[in-house]
């Protein structure tokens, strides 16, 4: 046993410490297997016999074998445990049938991901230094209920020539009916070639010594060989453990890997030289009741390292990737989230090794030599093959069709490019969308009774009894004692006049961030469903969706110009997706979004999404009208609205929903019984006169010129780099360190905002237009910055 405390050693001699034994022979393996293998392949059944004699010390008078006479010879206590193990192995593979995928990309673009066995399967069983009874029904369990329908299973042959009846048994309770008695690389060659006895599989699966996983990965390499499941070799433990652990069972396991053979490796990780002591001396007590002769040998070579903390112990662990680990320490389970790299783990003290190898469930064919830190253990899609289906309509070749040609012009894979190309000029007439589809919401929302506040269930009386109110406006005497009613009707025709809508199509609250929220509350349900928002843009949308647990897939606008990108956009769209959010003008770039690409996402979207536009900043684009003319015309368009920006009321927090009437009854459904103050309804209908509303014009007009201004100002600085040309109330620049600009000007007073964390916006500033004095101040600390 190599005893050693893990910070005392170099760098270096860490990397030789948990180098596994079987890899410095590797160059020696690899020349003999390949020798094997030629000579399987040019010689066959004459080969395979020869081998037989040579290593196994066996003459064979035929290499396969029926099960069914041998299979009988199995006592019957171990044929009952066999039963359970396989029964339990058979549950857990169950449970991992692939279910198929069936998906709409895109309109008329159907995906589609079906499963099938592969067909011929080569299952090996080591038996060189134990009978792997085992192993027998954890390779056919999986490969039966796949449904491979050609098994060949190969196992040594015992010292006499015959074949563990426990072996043939368990292969019988796996539907196979013959057993080839072939051992170590010849097996793997005979199952991977063919020769006139042994048929040719597709892919091997089982676990070996050096030489067959030696065999498995030369095959795998040659297009006429077979695949390999994982370079499973010879068998290994890590044990951490902590100094309260049971180090009579932590001796137990460590013992149990080391009698695999004499190149299994087995490693203790612990936290003191006592702890340590007291394992060897558990091991020492242990070893006078076990038979097997190399498990001195292997323990001579197993590692006992004393570490730091259990957090050193964890990342010894991923770095080495061990087949088996165990977690013998208190609390195990707050261990587990930091493990990266384990075939299997076991956890707690009455967790051994051997329940997993056996008859816990999972598979006890694990991947060896450190490739747990990139491959999974055996399971049941292991034995089945992926196919991707497409079925695509007209319409979806239309839909898709011009983002192919570019790319595949870009590639100049003229050939790929022709052949949509020539698809897409012989297009029949697509019939229209149904543009009076509205996408559903949630079902649970559809069937809900919506909270009826006593404002909204009686909206006249005079005496006003019905809302347990206070009878008495005790501070203010101005009617605050009452709660407002939900929607107030004046505000409601006021705010309608205001957006050219019907009242029925509007809907107010507490700015545009309840009405997102409110959105994805109602069309989106938690873990199931997604929303897709364009990058960079305003981050509620993320956070809204985060909040209910719903999928975010952000989409990119095109570079520099951040336009709308209706082919990424379409692409990107899969039926889980409910919402799409379009900022127009976006924030923070300051563009609108082209109209015509919109109404396209409605048409292909109709009855799927809702197409959300949040024009925030539209009374700002001056020369641009808002999109709610397009409301009649197309169902599943939603038109965010809001007082804050333009009209200088952030303070009173309202914002609108401008829908279709069955959008605005959804979220009156889930709407919050109050939500605008009575003091905000007094002040909007006091401010939102024909006088009013004619100074708002007057302010933005007043605005746009300072922004423009302030673009050939800001032009004039020798770090700014590039300026988007903005018709939002607010101009986003590139500068040579937008960190150091943003904290120049916060130790001047001046607050501008940093975005180089957002998409495509590294070293971006965005600077919002503020009084003529304020934009002077800003351009007096700009210009003083070197």
């Amino acid at each position: 046993m190599r005893q050693m405390i893990w910070s005392q050693l170099s760098e270096r001699e860490q990397q030789q410490i948990l180098q596994r034994p079987a890899q410095r022979y590797q160059v020696q393996v690899q020349q003999g297997v390949a020798e094997i293998i030629n000579r399987v392949k040019t010689h066959g059944d004459t080969a395979l016999l020869d081998y037989t004699q040579r290593f196994d010390k066996v003459t064979l008078a035929a290499i396969k074998r029926p099960v069914a006479q041998t299979a009988q010879q199995c006592e019957f206590s171990l044929q009952q445990a066999i039963n359970q193990a396989i029964a339990r192995v058979r549950t857990f593979h169950h449970a991992q049938r692939p279910q198929p995928i069936k998906m709409q990309i895109a309109p008329g673009v159907i995906c589609e991901q079906q499963y099938r066995p592969i067909e011929r399967v080569g299952l090996y069983i080591p038996g060189g230094s134990a009978p792997l009874i085992s192993t027998v029904y954890m390779l056919g369990v999986p490969a039966q209920l796949a449904g491979c329908q050609t098994r060949v299973l190969c196992t040594p042959p015992r010292h006499d020539g015959s074949l563990h009846p426990a072996i043939a048994y368990a292969a019988q309770q796996c539907g196979i009916n013959d057993i080839y008695l072939l051992g170590g690389a010849q097996a793997i060659a005979a199952m991977a070639y063919g020769t006139t006895t042994v048929p040719k599989v597709n892919k091997i699966f089982g676990p070996g010594n050096q030489w067959a996983t030696e065999a498995k990965q030369q095959v795998s390499l040659d297009p006429m060989g077979a695949q390999l499941d994982i370079p499973a070799g010879p068998s290994e433990i890590l044990v951490i453990a902590d100094d309260q652990a049971n180090p009579e069972f932590v001796a137990a396991d460590l013992l149990s890997q080391a009698e695999h053979g004499a190149d299994s490796q087995v490693i203790l990780l612990c936290l003191s030289e006592d702890f340590v002591e007291r394992v060897k001396a558990a091991m020492q007590a242990q070893l006078v009741k076990l038979r097997r002769g190399n498990t001195l040998e292997v323990l001579a070579e197993s590692l006992f390292i004393i570490v730091d903390s259990l957090q050193q112990a964890l990342s010894i662990t991923n770095t080495y990737a061990p087949e088996h680990l165990l977690l013998q320490c208190q609390q195990p389970e707050s261990l587990m989230s930091k493990i990266n790299s384990a075939g299997a783990v076991f956890i707690g003290a009455w967790a051994p090794e051997s329940v997993g190898d056996y008859a816990s469930g999972t598979n006890h064919v694990l991947p060896t030599y450190g490739y747990a830190r990139c491959m999974n253990g055996l399971g049941l899609r292991d034995f089945m093959k992926a196919i991707s289906v497409q079925t695509l309509t007209a319409e979806g070749l239309k839909t898709i069709g011009p983002c192919i040609e570019t790319i595949a012009a870009a590639e100049g894979l003229i050939a790929h490019q022709q052949a949509v190309s020539l698809r897409l000029a012989n297009l029949p007439e697509i019939a229209n969308h149904n543009l009076s589809a509205i996408p559903p919401c949630r079902l649970n929302i559809a069937h809900m009774t919506p909270y009826r506040s006593a404002r909204r269930e009686v909206t006249t009386g005079e005496v006003l009894l019905n809302a347990n109110e206070n009878p008495q406006d005790v501070l203010f005497a101005k009617a605050y004692n009452r709660y407002p009613q939900p929607q107030p009707p004046a505000l409601i025709e006021r705010l309608g006049n205001l957006y050219s809508i019907s009242p029925q199509q509007l809907l107010i609250g507490r700015g545009s961030d309840e009405a997102i929220d409110m959105l994805v509350r109602a069309y989106c349900q938690a873990s199931q469903d997604a929303i897709i928002t364009l990058e960079p843009t305003y981050g509620m949308y993320e956070v809204s969706a985060q909040i209910q647990g719903v999928d975010v897939i952000k989409v990119p606008l095109r570079p520099q110009t951040f336009e709308l990108d209706v082919d990424a956009l379409l692409a990107a769209w899969m039926p889980s997706v409910k919402l799409i959010f379009l900022c127009s003008p976006n924030n923070p770039t300051g563009n609108v979004l082209d109209h015509q690409a919109i109404k396209t996402l409605c048409r292909a979207l109709a009855g799927k999404t809702l197409v959300v536009v949040d024009e925030a900043y539209i009374e700002f684009a001056t020369k641009v009208p808002s999109m709610v003319s397009a409301l009649n015309n197309y169902a599943n368009l939603v038109i965010l609205r809001t007082l804050s920006k333009a009209y200088g009321l952030a303070g009173l927090r309202c914002g609108c929903v401008l829908a279709h009437a069955e959008v605005i009854q959804v979220l009156i459904t889930i709407l919050a019984p109050y939500p605008l103050a009575t003091p905000v309804v007094n002040a909007l209908l006091n401010g939102l006169t024909e006088s009013g509303i004619a100074g708002v014009k007057q302010s933005i007009a007043n605005l746009v010129l300072q922004r423009e201004a302030l673009q050939v100002a800001l032009g004039n600085l020798s770090f700014v780099k590039k300026i988007w040309p903005s018709v939002a109330n607010y101009i986003l620049l590139r500068v040579c360190d937008a960190a150091a600009v943003v904290a120049h000007c916060q130790n001047q007073g001046v607050l501008i905002r940093d975005l180089s964390k957002m998409l495509g916006l590294a070293n971006c500033i965005r600077i919002s237009i503020g009084t003529p004095a304020e934009n002077q101040k800003l351009l007096e600390v700009l210009k003083a910055y070197r």
